[in-house]
């Protein structure tokens, strides 16, 4: 059985072969299925998208994007794709008819659900969830992720924390790319007081910033920084450098990875007002790397980098200067931060999956 490292380094080959043939729909076909492999659902739903768009009103094409379409759960879409096949395609070898009742059937059951949580009887909508997440492991379906992430709501608003706990543990192991799930897991875990678990809680918030490509995660931010400090555990991961060569070594043995060097003086009053800022990025963004050093010492790294004021914050990316800001402007710096570090649609780097 493959690994997830495995799986990485498929789709990495893949890709690699893309870049010199974009449209090769044999290659765009096997990432799909990696993709799957992987839980990467929402991904390969857009590449089947594009492979469709290559390949026409091909069934081969439809029943690709078709059954992208249900495993990432969009169910009426998948109805909608199976139907237009089955029209095309009638007495072919993909089954559409019983996709589209399939579809169908889904979609009707998350609506049937959603209305019964609307009028507020949530015994009923857990039961009609139950009946969909039943389905989809009759079917093999990773969507069944869309019905455990509403019962665990529903679980939570009862009172329930240990069913709704088993629930999202599950829908992360089927699709650990929905930053919802992983506050809800925090939430689980701390009313439950789960002491074998606290551990795991920064990961969690980590996670969840991720799986929202950092957009409208701010209240998120600060709640993750706030459960270090009350741990005890906050520690900044900005590293200071010393000279230029201990500098250009360190550029040197991070390819590939963004870098953010903080230049600054000792006397600047900006530069300490931006510092407790860099220390968080630091911490909520840990793919990144921060660097900070006194350029106003090191005079060779003011040259080198063209330092005219302070503080002077440069992005970098194998040896390249994608970006600056000059001054304290923390939120300029944030944004950059999440703008360069190449988020591939909803990749996590930090999850596990089982």
């Amino acid at each position: 059985m493959l690994t997830l490292r495995s799986y990485n380094q498929a789709v990495a080959a893949i890709d690699d072969y893309l870049n010199s043939d974009s449209q090769n729909k044999e290659a765009l076909a096997i990432k799909i299925r990696l993709l799957q492999c992987q839980h990467r659902v929402a991904y390969a739903k857009h590449v089947a998208k594009s492979l469709l768009m290559l390949g026409g009103d091909d069934s081969t094409y439809l029943d690709v994007y078709g059954n992208a379409l249900l495993q990432a759960g969009d169910f009426e879409d998948a109805e909608t794709i199976f139907l237009r096949s089955y029209k095309l395609d009638p007495d072919g070898p993909y089954r559409f008819g019983q996709k589209v009742k399939l579809a169908k059937e889904l979609n009707r059951t998350k609506k049937d659900g959603n209305e019964k949580v609307s009028k507020g009887a949530l015994e009923d909508a857990i039961a009609v969830y139950t009946k969909g997440v039943e389905k989809c492991q009759e079917q093999q379906l990773l969507s069944a992720f869309v019905f455990l992430n509403n019962r665990s709501a529903c679980y939570m608003n009862n009172g329930h924390y240990t069913e709704a706990l088993a629930d999202i543990d599950e829908s992360i192991r089927l699709n650990p790319f929905l930053p919802k799930p992983y506050l809800r897991r925090i939430t689980c875990i701390n009313h439950l007081q789960l002491a074998d678990r606290m551990s795991s809680l920064p990961t969690d918030y980590v996670n969840a910033l991720y799986a929202s490509e950092f957009k409208n995660c701010s209240k998120t931010q600060v709640e993750y920084l706030a459960f270090l400090r009350q741990k005890n555990a906050f520690k900044t991961n900005v590293n200071p450098v010393s000279s230029q060569r201990d500098l250009n070594r360190l550029l040197e043995i991070n390819p590939n990875i963004l870098i953010v060097l903080d230049m600054y003086a000792s006397w600047c009053r900006p530069c300490k007002l931006l510092a407790p800022q860099m220390d968080d990025m630091s911490v909520t963004h840990p793919t990144v790397v921060f660097l900070k050093i006194d350029a106003d010492k090191e005079r060779d790294v003011a040259s080198q980098f063209h330092v005219e004021g302070f503080p002077t914050i440069v992005f970098l990316k194998n040896g390249k200067e994608l970006d600056r800001i000059v001054g304290c402007d923390p939120q300029k710096v944030e944004d950059l931060v999440n703008k360069h570090m190449g988020l591939e649609m909803d990749m996590v780097p930090y999850w596990r999956v089982c």
